[in-house]
């Protein structure tokens, strides 16, 4: 390493910035397949440093260093033990059935998830174009300046015969306006409530989500010596830092 060089950042081409998602094209091709996987451990905390700083800006440089140094070790330990040379060369393994079975809940999960979301939406739709309604209702019956002796008695009389007497006065209008307006406002509390409730469901299956992925990397982490990959490696290294 030259001057104050990261060690994450050793064995990589320079002038190569780890914030690709395809990390592995930033790694020397020609160096032996375990040195490449373990650059690949590196870069891979590194943009996971990189990523967690930029989601939390209160954490620290230090902070960052000390997380950076563990994983550092880490990485050199499993180096030292071969694990990344018993990696490249033993032969492929079977998935292991629990991570799969968890994949599934999560993608099941994340499918509930995108339901709800398109649900609300509409929800949240009809919520505005009910408060619209309500707005407009409210502005006409404002506008309204129909009294009872403007109309002329062959009007009232030709009315009378189709509407009932109450309906030929103004102020009967505003009640049943005012009426209407208690019901739109108790629909749009209802509406609200469900929201509401659709939000806190969203909310828990998001817990839901991130304990099945704690369960993932639990699990990976604890059959590492038996099946690991580049990703399960990540993960093993976070979870023991």
């Amino acid at each position: 390493m030259h001057g104050n060089e990261c060690p994450a950042c050793a064995g990589r081409p320079p002038n190569v910035s780890i914030t690709n998602d395809y990390l592995y094209t930033t790694i020397d091709g020609s160096k032996a397949p375990e040195e490449r996987l373990a650059q690949l451990g590196r870069d891979c905390l590194e943009y996971a440093l990189n990523t967690l700083c930029e989601e939390m800006p209160e954490v620290t440089e230090s902070l960052k260093k000390d997380l950076r140094d563990a994983g550092i070790r880490k990485i050199e330990q499993m180096e030292a033990d071969g694990v990344f040379i018993e990696n490249v060369t033993q032969t492929e393994k079977a998935e292991n059935p629990e991570n799969l079975v968890i994949e599934t809940e999560i993608a099941l999960a994340e499918d509930s998830l995108e339901r709800m979301r398109n649900e609300s939406l509409r929800w949240d739709q009809l919520v505005t174009e009910s408060a619209e309604k309500l707005s407009q209702i409210q502005d006409e019956a404002k506008c309204r300046t129909l009294e009872d002796t403007s109309l002329s008695d062959s009007v009232r009389n030709l009315a009378s015969q189709y509407l009932p007497p109450n309906r030929l006065n103004i102020g009967t209008f505003l009640e049943d306006i005012q009426r209407e307006k208690i019901k739109h406002e108790v629909h749009l509390h209802s509406y609200q409530e469900i929201v509401d409730l659709m939000q806190r469901v969203y909310m828990e299956c998001l817990v839901v989500i991130r304990r099945g992925e704690q369960r993932l990397v639990q699990t990976d982490s604890e059959q590492i010596k038996e099946s690991e990959s580049p990703r399960q490696l990540i993960q093993a290294m976070v979870a023991d830092s």
